[in-house]
């Protein structure tokens, strides 16, 4: 099940996020971003009126989130995090967010955008996989981009046609 997080929860949900990014980085995450400084960052962040963060659960225990924003031009899906529990990773919870986004994207996005720190190199090897290529690097952190159309064509058409054996 898929909901997105009330803006006015922030403190009290923000600390349980960044724990599942911790366990999923342990190595990265401290010297990225202290807890204190996650929970400031992000809540400053979601002001913007287009920045969301969608919930994963899994028997009302969240699994896992996705913070993302689209473009102010409609243009662009960008990933500013994805985290999803090991214990519920490669058991389709990706592909269920999907099909969620699917319904919630607006339907003539051009260009996806993601984040990756250098260390994490599954994130890097997932991003590559679905079309993105760097575009960018600034503290540690790789900018990458690609067109929408490929993970359209990864994802939504397969999901479309009842495929979903699809994992990343």
């Amino acid at each position: 099940m898929f909901a997105y997080m009330k803006k006015s929860d922030s403190q009290t949900m923000l600390p349980i996020l960044y724990d599942i990014m911790y366990e999923n980085m342990s190595a990265i995450v401290p010297k990225v971003m202290p807890k204190n400084e996650f929970i400031s960052a992000v809540t400053s962040g979601l002001m913007a009126e287009n920045r969301q963060i969608l919930l994963f659960y899994e028997s009302e225990e969240i699994v896992g989130f996705l913070q993302y924003f689209i473009s102010k031009d409609n243009t662009t899906f960008c990933i500013e995090e994805l985290q999803i529990m090991p214990a519920y990773q490669m058991s389709g919870v990706f592909v269920k967010l999907m099909h969620f986004m699917k319904n919630v994207l607006p339907k003539d996005l051009k260009y996806i955008e993601a984040f990756a720190h250098v260390e994490n190199t599954n994130s890097i090897r997932i991003q590559s996989r679905i079309g993105l290529s760097e575009i960018g690097r600034e503290d540690g952190i790789i900018h990458m981009r690609g067109k929408f159309s490929a993970l359209n064509d990864r994802y939504f058409n397969k999901i479309q046609r009842g495929l979903s054996s699809c994992f990343l």
